[in-house]
């Protein structure tokens, strides 16, 4: 006997019973899909928020390390000007360490900040710090030139290098105030469970 020969001769309440578990197992296995895509999601929304903590965490650094760097480079003026070569070149380490730290963590920044305002602030910030970098070298520079410390203390006193600096922080402070992405616990699920009573 078939299958099909044997579900005719079956009495209407196995049928009715057959039919409705089948239902009840295809809508059992779509609830469990939508649900396990709610928790995924989920989680992704969290991974994003932490993300978004780590970005504003990094630019708030980012501020401490150009603060670093100005004072490293006046420690270093300062030491060229009395002529105390050991703090030179300890104060010219730290700056290089410093440097590499802040394009490190710039990259950080970049792979951290999601949102497109926050990833705008981010590329309007990278060409200020260049310059600012640039600026830092010609600092060292003059300081080892033939007008010494008082050629590279005018020049950190001169408007473009205060602009540049007062233009980085800036930029650095205006991505850090950003807030994190407002988590809401379960916000996905509430709003599935509004459509599907």
């Amino acid at each position: 006997m078939s299958l099909k020969q044997s579900f005719y001769k079956m009495n209407l309440r196995s049928k009715l019973l057959i039919g409705f578990t089948l239902i009840f197992l295809f809508a059992l296995t779509i609830a469990g899909m939508g649900a396990s895509n709610v928790i995924k999601l989920e989680d992704k929304l969290q991974n994003m928020y932490e993300k978004d903590l780590i970005g504003v965490g990094i630019s708030r650094s980012l501020t401490r390390t150009v603060n670093q760097i100005a004072r490293n480079v006046n420690r270093y003026i300062l030491a060229t000007g009395f002529s105390d070569p050991d703090s030179r070149k300890e104060a010219l380490h730290e700056i290089e360490e410093l440097e590499k730290g802040f394009f490190d963590n710039t990259q950080k920044l970049k792979a951290t900040i999601i949102r497109p305002e926050g990833k705008a602030l981010v590329d309007a910030m990278e060409p200020l710090a260049k310059e600012y970098i640039a600026e830092v070298s010609e600092i060292e520079k003059l300081a080892n030139s033939a007008g010494g410390a008082q050629a590279a203390y005018k020049f950190t006193m001169s408007k473009d290098y205060q602009d540049t600096v007062k233009e980085l922080t800036a930029s650095i402070r205006e991505i850090s105030k950003q807030k994190p992405m407002p988590l809401k616990k379960a916000s996905i699920s509430r709003s599935i469970q509004r459509i599907m009573p």
